[in-house]
């Protein structure tokens, strides 16, 4: 057995052929990244929620932007957190699982679309979190009152969301009772705003007209686990990342690939930078896919 190395990610050549690919039809952002296989998974919802004897109900901050994938260690910061927390017992867990699932159709939970919310001065934006947990197991839910979507995922996958419609205001109730410190809940439930008439760029799904393609002018190299290498593990990892008008890097999350070699793939590609996109003359954000390769052979 050789010496373990790292290959680059791709060449120059091979980098330009993922772009090439794209070029023959009117090029979008979304051409450049894979999409999730399913995004939806009704039945485990269910189960995960009728099976949970507690929840963790909370104010969310952060990024509001697919939370279940792995973002490494230099995308701390863009996690979603949660703040304020409380725990309400298997009655009120039930009672709150039943009503945001009371006559809701399960929908993807691609169409939610993303936010950021300052953990600092964020406090009157009406978003909070419910964990709901059973032994080891956990789901997850986002409740947006600025659109009136819950977003449901566990660690790993996301689950769905569900409109909330005539619950609203029930909802809105019940995490008022628990989350009492909150001043928001001694106002009415505030409306739900109308949709966006331009969707953010920052969306994955997004698409954008592009007259130049993004292009590395960093690239560094990822380093080898010394964990993964005792352990024989290889293979490539899928880092979707979000390239910012000025060509650094905005998200990168992990979609695929041994988890063991998440966090040496994305601690590479939040240091790399591009020369951004353009769309009418101006840079843009536009999301790409990055496939990071680890070999123990040459």
């Amino acid at each position: 057995m050789g010496v373990p190395i790292v290959r680059r990610p791709f060449s120059v050549a091979r980098w330009s052929l993922l772009l090439l690919l794209v070029l023959a039809a009117p090029v979008h952002a979304t051409d450049l990244v894979p999409h999730r296989l399913s995004d939806c998974r009704p039945e485990r919802l269910r189960s995960l929620l009728a099976g949970a004897d507690s929840c963790i109900l909370g104010k969310a901050c952060g990024r509001i932007s697919q939370p279940w994938l792995y973002r490494g260690q230099r995308g701390y910061a863009n996690r979603m957190r949660a703040y304020g927390v409380r725990t309400i017992g298997p009655e009120a867990t039930h009672a709150l699982a039943a009503l945001m699932l009371r006559d809701a159709t399960i929908d993807s939970a691609g169409k939610v679309k993303s936010l950021d919310i300052s953990c600092e001065t964020g406090d009157s934006i009406p978003v909070y979190t419910a964990t709901f947990l059973h032994g080891d197991s956990l789901a997850r839910a986002v409740l947006r009152f600025d659109t009136g979507q819950v977003l449901f995922f566990t660690k790993e996958v996301p689950l769905g969301f569900v409109a909330m419609g005539a619950n609203a205001d029930s909802l809105w109730a019940r995490l008022g009772v628990t989350l009492d410190w909150d001043p928001n809940f001694a106002r009415p439930r505030p409306a739900v705003r109308a949709p966006e008439a331009e969707p953010e760029p920052t969306d994955f799904g997004t698409k954008v007209e592009l007259e130049e393609l993004p292009d590395v002018l960093v690239r560094v190299p990822a380093v080898y686990p010394d964990a993964a290498r005792a352990t024989n593990t290889s293979g490539r990892v899928l880092i979707r990342a979000l390239v910012g008008k000025e060509g650094s890097i905005q998200d990168a999350v992990a979609l695929e690939g041994p988890p063991a070699l998440f966090d040496a793939s994305l601690d590479a590609v939040w240091q790399w930078t591009f020369k951004p996109a353009m769309s009418k003359g101006r840079p843009v954000v536009v999301w790409v896919a990055i496939p990071i390769k680890f070999s123990l052979h040459d």
